[in-house]
């Protein structure tokens, strides 16, 4: 079972899942994407990823980190690689 969440580990869940999967991308990057999709401007945005655990902080977490600061489709290529890694070689 995969369960996306975004706030899995401040709300604790960690435990609950054998891996946590964490994706991570640059701030500006990560502004930019926020502010298309909520139409907020970009000191909203940062405003709200302050307020979140920190990339380094969810990083200590994770089992599998995935860069995500390119396309959608290297996004893909990636998530599919570490899939079958870790998930179909089992």
């Amino acid at each position: 079972v995969v369960v996306e969440a975004p706030l899995l580990i401040e709300a604790g869940w960690g435990s609950l899942f054998d891996e946590i999967w964490v994706t991570t991308a640059s701030d500006d990057q990560a502004v930019i994407r926020v502010a298309e999709r909520s139409r907020l401007d970009s000191v909203a945005v940062r405003a709200r990823i302050s307020a979140q655990m920190s990339q380094d902080e969810r990083r200590g977490y994770a089992h599998v980190i995935i860069d995500n600061n390119g396309t959608l489709d290297d996004l893909k290529q990636r998530v599919n690689e570490f899939w079958r890694v870790r998930v179909v070689a089992l």
